[in-house]
Order: structure tokens, then C-alpha cells, then sequence
């Protein structure tokens, strides 16, 4: 289990996570569990190739090697998975060297071979690195259990990366490991998982099957739109498949397949005036919203005629129409449907079950009403639990007389609430809109005190972060901690002796902690992991310069305040008040 201490999905599997490792030690000492700390040990981290920003991760070691290793959602189902690996006779599956269909490619063949292919998937990766060779194994797996589509070309390929930057650029892979898609040699995301073999295949064997659903006629889309319950549904009624159309249809169903269902007919057959019956000219595209989404105040069906219509109007269209006045905002549709800023967000208990729809439906048909009044920006509702971290980051009070709250997500990164009120009415969710619109809400901050330390160290607040530092007319050096982190002691006690010295005070260098736990920065502070430490000039307060990682110890912080005075002052002798002498060997002075 790789980890850092304040991921909330760490914090809600390590309690049963370690009482199973103390049992499967018990019964099965060869087997074992164990866990790393990627915020403390970073130099573990690094070599293992596993990074704290994307949250919890699982490896698997066998005689040495490494496996990524699925996340569970239940205990009980890991230690299923761990009594199946403990068996003797269990082996690693593996692909036999003569069946592989993930074949070596080369530059060249970008241009020469992809183009000629309906359907490829290409990993790129670093030969030498865990990260690749892990990622490739279950590529491998998966595509060498992939269903065979006869009659279309078909290819899988590894492509050696490293030092390969143009090539990266032009494809649009901006970190090793990656996958992308190509058809017909153009490139497409790949945005599916990346740790099951399993689930790997299913979402690779989606993206090789046409983009969209055929069906005949009106009975079948009937059948069609009652089993899509969860997502809007794009149909496009074509006359002739030699319309101008027709190529940026299909564009927009490979780009947007992961979000909405695609469905191709044929335009209907009608009557003239003389009773004559042909096949309608032209075609058409319509948005049907799945029930559950429907409210009083939205349209069922929205319909796209216009002859000139771009692959922009068609992808606009859909995106506008598909997205109901109040929809429901999940862990699965906040990164796509739900990523536009500003979002109004309603928090709220959210149950689909029976017993609760009327007062779900209900909720919902309330966010719509607010919502037709300013269809210039997107609402939402979210479920409260689900989205605690986020109900707090507001500031809203839990107590249950309050029935919903509302807050914005700001284009600029920062959270703008309404105060809460019991009983909120529609009204007064447009109301609030319209005066964030206005420029009368101010973005909210938490701001505590943390424990007192014993530090020469201003200990900072959200509130006096803002008047004494960014507000201030001292160049600035702050350490930003979460408490449940190791090690941040150590850089606390460097910002201690630091802040006593005469020579810092002679330069009128301000030294200070903040635990940002408790207390909200503005958006512009990266907080990749912690302990981070901001480097923030007097003239330049929106642009600061940070460092984290295993240079935080004394001679790494000197050095680096060391470097950043001398870029303020390029023609003074901006040094260090005591000399920085070459870093001391065979002495811990990182993390």
C-alpha cells in the first residue's frame, strides 16, 4: 500500500488493512502486507516509481518483481485475492512470447503503418522504468485476451519514449507511462484504467467497436432510451452516410463515447401532399436526456437541422444539450460533464433509492428551477457525504436542520459559499448566482490556529497569511505542513534557527508555518504534497517559487533561500548571512 497520511481513502481501509495483515502473517508467514509512506520516504517512492498526487496505490511483489495490483472496495475481497496468490501452485499469468500481439514500434512507423489501421493502441514508456514495465504487463495481458473484430485492421504496439520529446509532443503524451488510441493514424486519449488487465480489455474492446449503436427504427430507440437511465443519448438521423455531416457525427461520438450514448438511424419516412411516402432529406440530431435527469423545466428532446453544421456546433450542441439544468454531479462525471467553471453546486442528501426518489426528485426539480434563470452557467447536486471534503473546504455547518447548502467552484480555482439558511428556497439560489455574477461574493478561507509550537516562526492563519505575507512588504519564506505528515519537524526547526538569525533580520527576511489543514490558501500555492516550502518575494507576491521533496533539510533551504534572494538582487551580493559551504558528506541533512 503506498500512501500519504491525510488521503482520506487511506484513512478508511488502513484500520481493517492492518488487522488482515497481522492475520495472513499468522497463517501464512510468507506472505505478507506492508505500506509506504510515499510523503516521508520519498527517495522508496521515487525508486519504486509511484507518486504522492495520485493518491493511494497498490504494488505487488513477487520474487522480486513488480505488479500493479488493483484497488479494493471491500477488505474482505482483498483477502480473498491474497489466500488465491498465497497458494503454492499460483503463478503470475503470462503471455507466451510467440502470441504476443503487442508488437515493438518505431518512429517510422507512426507515419508508414498507423495510418493504414482502423484501430490501434500504443504504450509509450521508458524500457529501464518499474512505472512501464508494470503498465506493459497488463497491456499485454489484455490485449492478448482481446476478441478479434473480423475484417477490421487491428494493431498494438510499445514504443520506446525515452528521449523521444518531439515525438511525445506531437502525440500529445506529456508523462511516461501512456496510452493513446489511433484511427486511421489520429490520435485520441485513452482514458481508462490503467491497473486491471480485466477492465483494460473492456474499455479497449469498447473503443474498437463503431462509435455508435445502429437501430432501425422507432420501437428499437424507444427500447434503446428506457435502458439508458444514466446517461443523455445523441441520435443522428442521416438520409445518406455521403453527407457533409456525417464524418464530424462520428468525430464527435469518438471523442464523447466515454460521456454519452451514440445512436445512428435512418431520417423517417413521411408524406407528401399528394400522399406519397419517401424517406426524409437531409439529417438531424437529437439530445434525448435519460429520465432520471428530466424536470419540469427541461427539454426532453433537443434537436440540431442545419445543413452547415461544423464538428464544433455538433460537439457545442451536444455538451450544452446533454447537460440537464440540474444534474446530478458524482465521483465518476466531475472530471468531464461537470469540469466547467464556475459550478454552482447544491449539497444535499442524494438517494435514488424508492423510498427517498420523491424527495431526491424533488431536490432536483429545485436546483432546475434556480437554474432556468441562468443558462449561461452550469448546476449541479452533489451528495453531501459523498462529497464531505468539499462541504467542508466551503465552510457549511452539518447540522441537519440545514436541508442543502450552495456554493460556487469558481472560474479561478477558489470556493465561494452561501451562508447557510434552513429551508433554502430556489430564489434564493438564483439570487446568490446572480450577485457571485455581480461580484459580490467573496471567496471563503478557513482560518485557525494550529497547536502552539515552539518556534521563532510566525504562526500563521488563513486570515494573517493574507494581511502579514501577501499583504506585507518583506520577502517571505513559509513552510506549509499537514501534521499528520513526517518529518516536517525537521524544516520547522531549520525556519526556527533561520528566523533568529541576524543576518536573515538584516535583510528583513519574514519566516513562517502555516498548517494548511485547518487553514485555505489561495489557488496559486501548489500543494503536490507536504512539507512544501514557499519562497514569496515582496514584489512579486503572485508568483512565488517552492520547493518539497528531500532537499528540506538545512543546507537544501539555505541554499535554495540562498538562490532566490540573489535573483532579486542580480547586481548586489544578495549571499546567504553565513556562508553555504559544500554539502556535508555522510550526513542526513534530507528527509
Amino acid at each position: 500500500m503506498c500512501y500519504v497520511p491525510w488521503d482520506r481513502d487511506y484513512q478508511a481501509k488502513i484500520k481493517d488493512y492492518e488487522k488482515l495483515a497481522n492475520a495472513i502473517y499468522k497463517a501464512t508467514p510468507d506472505v505478507s502486507l506492508a505500506k509506504l509512506d510515499m510523503a516521508a520516504d520519498i527517495g522508496a517512492a521515487d525508486e519504486i516509481e509511484v507518486k504522492p498526487e495520485n493518491g493511494l496505490q497498490f504494488i505487488f511483489y513477487r520474487q522480486g518483481k513488480s505488479y500493479n495490483f488493483a484497488d479494493y472496495t471491500d477488505i474482505k475481497e482483498l483477502s480473498k485475492k491474497l489466500k488465491v496468490i498465497a497458494a503454492p501452485t499460483w503463478r503470475p499469468p503470462e503471455t507466451p512470447l510467440l502470441i504476443n500481439r503487442v508488437k515493438e514500434m518505431h518512429r517510422k512507423d507512426f507515419v508508414n503503418d498507423l495510418p493504414d489501421k482502423y484501430f490501434s493502441t500504443v504504450l509509450f514508456y521508458k524500457p529501464e522504468s518499474l512505472a512501464s514495465q508494470r503498465l506493459l504487463y497488463d497491456f499485454e495481458l489484455a490485449v492478448n485476451s482481446l476478441k478479434v473484430l473480423n475484417g477490421i485492421k487491428q494493431s498494438f504496439h510499445k514504443f520506446d519514449a525515452q528521449d523521444k520529446s518531439e515525438t511525445m509532443a506531437k502525440y500529445g503524451v506529456k508523462t511516461l507511462p501512456a496510452l493513446k488510441f489511433f484511427r486511421n493514424g489520429k490520435v485520441y486519449d485513452y482514458n481508462g484504467p490503467l491497473v486491471n488487465p480485466k477492465e483494460m480489455k473492456k474499455y479497449i474492446e469498447f473503443h474498437m467497436e463503431k462509435p455508435f449503436t445502429s437501430l432501425a427504427d422507432a420501437k428499437e430507440l424507444d427500447a434503446y432510451l428506457k435502458k439508458s437511465a444514466d446517461r443523455a443519448t445523441v441520435v443522428g438521423f442521416f438520409a445518406s452516410l455521403t453527407l457533409s455531416a456525417f464524418p464530424h457525427f462520428v468525430e464527435a461520438a469518438l471523442n464523447l463515447r466515454d460521456q454519452y450514448n451514440f445512436v445512428l438511424m435512418s431520417t423517417p419516412v413521411v408524406s407528401n401532399s399528394d400522399g406519397e411516402t419517401k424517406q426524409a432529406e437531409g439529417w438531424t440530431m437529437a439530445v434525448f436526456l435519460p429520465k432520471r435527469q428530466h424536470t419540469p423545466d427541461d427539454e426532453k428532446k433537443s434537436v440540431l437541422q442545419y445543413e452547415g453544421a461544423d464538428y464544433k456546433m455538433i460537439v457545442d450542441f451536444i455538451k450544452w444539450k446533454a447537460t440537464p439544468l440540474a444534474g446530478e454531479r458524482t465521483r465518476k462525471n466531475l472530471a468531464t460533464t461537470y469540469s466547467l467553471r464556475p459550478l454552482v453546486v447544491v449539497y444535499a442528501k442524494v438517494n435514488w433509492t424508492k423510498s427517498h426518489r420523491k424527495e431526491t426528485e424533488y431536490l432536483r426539480d429545485k436546483v432546475a428551477s434556480a437554474a432556468k434563470d441562468h443558462k449561461d452557467t452550469l448546476f449541479s447536486f452533489s451528495d453531501s457525504t459523498a462529497f464531505a471534503h468539499e462541504v467542508q473546504r466551503f465552510g457549511f455547518d452539518m447540522d441537519p436542520k440545514y436541508d442543502l447548502h450552495v456554493g460556487i467552484l469558481g472560474a479561478n480555482g477558489e470556493y465561494y459559499p452561501r451562508w447557510d439558511t434552513v429551508h433554502m428556497s430556489a430564489k434564493m439560489i438564483g439570487d446568490f448566482v446572480k450577485q457571485y455574477k455581480d461580484g459580490d461574493v467573496k471567496p471563503f478561507y478557513r482560518s485557525k490556529a494550529a497547536s502552539p509550537q515552539n518556534t521563532a516562526a510566525l504562526q500563521l492563519t488563513g486570515e494573517t497569511f493574507k494581511s502579514q505575507i501577501l499583504e506585507g512588504t518583506s520577502d517571505a519564506l513559509i513552510l506549509m505542513y499537514h501534521p499528520l505528515a513526517k518529518h516536517w519537524r525537521l524544516a520547522q526547526s531549520v525556519l526556527n534557527d533561520f528566523a533568529q538569525d541576524p543576518g536573515y533580520k538584516r535583510q528583513k527576511v519574514v519566516f513562517g508555518e502555516l498548517d494548511v489543514s485547518i487553514n485555505d490558501i489561495p489557488v496559486s500555492f501548489e500543494l503536490p504534497t507536504y512539507p512544501v516550502i514557499y519562497f514569496i518575494p515582496k514584489n512579486h507576491k503572485r508568483k512565488p517559487t517552492k520547493i518539497t521533496g528531500d532537499i528540506l533539510g538545512e543546507y537544501g533551504i539555505r541554499q535554495f533561500l540562498k538562490e532566490q534572494l540573489e535573483k532579486l538582487a542580480p547586481n548586489a551580493e544578495a549571499q546567504s548571512p553565513r556562508p553555504v559551504a559544500e554539502k556535508p558528506k555522510n550526513v542526513k541533512t534530507e528527509l
